[in-house]
């Protein structure tokens, strides 16, 4: 009888213990966090200026999806100038900057906020990761941006 209450006990402890600490595990064992930015001369303008003719490829977990100028406010308030996103392990993240007189940055920030990669992009220029494996490491990354065609 005392082995089974010590056994419930200890269940209830590690029960305890695993619930406090899933918000810890969960916020680790995502990817990076993804910042898309647009401005003019240094100042933040809306990122649909810097997309509105192009698109946002995102690929979470193998799934791709592709967003108009329209529809980033799916992804968050583009207005602002800024777009952040939090990926998974294994994402990709590629737009293609249509302004003229703006620029369109890409940063990608581990989850202990280290910056592994930035990139901007000018007019018809992309900015572009890929992330592969569970670590967001430069030696992942392919390439930042290429001028005028995709690769």
């Amino acid at each position: 009888m005392t082995r089974n209450r010590i056994a419930i006990a200890l269940l209830g402890a590690m029960t305890a213990i695993a619930a406090a600490t899933a918000p810890a595990i969960a916020q680790n064992t995502g990817g990076a966090r993804v910042e898309l930015r647009c401005d003019r001369a240094g100042e933040p303008v809306d990122l649909r200026t810097c997309l509105a003719n192009s698109e946002i490829e995102i690929s979470r977990e193998g799934d791709k999806s592709e967003y108009a100028a329209d529809d980033l406010a799916t992804l968050g308030d583009p207005s602002t100038g800024d777009l952040s996103l939090t990926m998974p392990h294994n994402f990709s993240v590629r737009a293609m900057n249509s302004s003229d007189s703006a620029r369109l940055h890409l940063s990608v920030t581990t989850p202990s906020g280290r910056t592994v990669h930035e990139a901007e992009a000018g007019r018809h220029q992309y900015v572009q990761f890929y992330h592969c494996g569970p670590q967001v490491e430069y030696t992942c990354r392919e390439y930042n941006y290429t001028p005028g065609t995709s690769n």
